[in-house]
Order: C-alpha cells, then structure tokens, then sequence
C-alpha cells in the first residue's frame, strides 16, 4: 500500500507523511489500533482537492486489501 501511496503523491499533492504502528496502551495492554497513517496538505483546500483525485481514489479502494478491521478517516487542523 504504501508504494501506492507515493507513487500517487504528486497527483494526491501531500506534503509529507508520517506512519505510526501502536505498541501498547499506556498501561501495557494491547492497543485498540493498529497503524496510524498521516497526510499533511497545505490548506484545506489542497486537503479537497487532493482527495477528490483518481489518485486517492485508487489509495482509497486499496484499503480494503489489508484493513481488514476497518478504519478511521479523520480530518485535523493543526492548532498551536
């Protein structure tokens, strides 16, 4: 998945990309989740734009081939 994602990254226009796997909670047990994928855009409209392109939409319909419990989609702001 993630050849996927960069070779379509011109075309998506993230900035940069950050992946996270999850060890533990905080207490040691398992964690709820697994992996945490974020994507940095410019703007919010560079976030619109980006998403509504073959490119995503390709990312997007890959998913569902190793997401096999499902994910979350959340858009953030970055606030200081």
């Amino acid at each position: 998945h993630v050849p996927l994602v960069g070779a379509n990254q011109p075309e998506i226009g993230f900035t940069r990309a950050e992946l996270t796997k999850f060890e533990s909670n905080l207490d040691g047990s398992a964690p709820a989740l697994y992996r945490q994928a974020e994507l940095y855009f410019a703007s919010m409209d560079a976030l619109k734009k980006g998403t509504a392109t073959p490119g995503f939409k390709k990312v997007a319909d890959d998913l569902g081939n190793f997401a096999s419990g499902g994910l979350d989609g959340l858009i953030a702001v970055e606030t200081r």
